[in-house]
């Protein structure tokens, strides 16, 4: 019996194929920070809690229209009646 031939194995993803596509560059960003109290920025030890770095992973939000109703306008006209109606 002849051996079986070997398949090829799947050749590594290169980090810069892996995941997504970025977002388009037009899309307008919103940063949202948030910070810890004083209080959450002691470690256990008593030692002080310092940034090391930030995960970055963009995510579209989808915000929907506003329906609303645009309350009445008052008219003012001149007082003296040579002015305009505003």
């Amino acid at each position: 019996m002849p051996p079986r031939p070997r398949r090829p194995r799947a050749p590594y993803l290169l980090a810069q194929e892996a995941g997504r596509k970025p977002l388009p560059a037009e899309l307008p960003r919103v940063r949202i920070e948030h910070d810890m109290s004083e209080a959450e920025k002691v470690c256990d030890c008593g030692g002080p809690l310092s940034p090391i770095g930030e995960d970055i992973s963009e995510q579209l939000e989808i915000v929907p229209a506003k329906i609303r109703v645009r309350p009445p306008r008052s008219r003012t006209p001149c007082s003296a009646g040579t002015g305009s109606v505003e």
